[in-house]
């Protein structure tokens, strides 16, 4: 009888711990807003085997951005085959070195996506169409 009791007990404890409901209450939530912005600028966007180069694009649209190609890979985006760049930035940024950045080139050239990683968890996106 004793036995009966403290398993019975034991099965209920075990029960009663592992279904158990986690409730979180919270005061208040962040919800990010993305702002996006259109600038009608004529830029060149200029790709050769070693480098590619994006004119006007830093410094509020006086300096020209270059970047080296460390590789290059065809993938689909967007639906579409694309010609994916992987680069690494010329100019060094004091604070986090060289960046990384990712060309995405449509086949047809209408449209070029430009995603620039500052760091691990900052990311940049930049679109570009004809």
């Amino acid at each position: 009888m004793k036995k009966t009791i403290l398993f019975t007990f034991s099965m209920l404890i075990a029960t009663l711990g592992i279904g158990q409901n986690k409730t979180i209450k919270c005061s208040y939530s962040i919800n990010e807003v993305k702002d996006f912005k259109t600038e009608y600028k004529e830029r060149n966007i200029i790709i050769t085997p070693q480098l590619i180069t994006i004119t006007k694009l830093l410094n509020g649209g006086k300096e020209d951005a270059k970047c080296k190609i460390d590789k290059t890979a065809e993938k689909e985006f967007n639906d579409k085959i694309c010609i994916w760049y992987y680069c690494t930035s010329t100019v060094k940024d004091f604070i986090n070195g060289y960046s990384k950045m990712i060309v995405i080139v449509s086949k047809s050239n209408d449209v070029i996506d430009l995603y620039t990683f500052a760091d691990e968890v900052t990311v940049f996106h930049q679109s570009f169409h004809k």
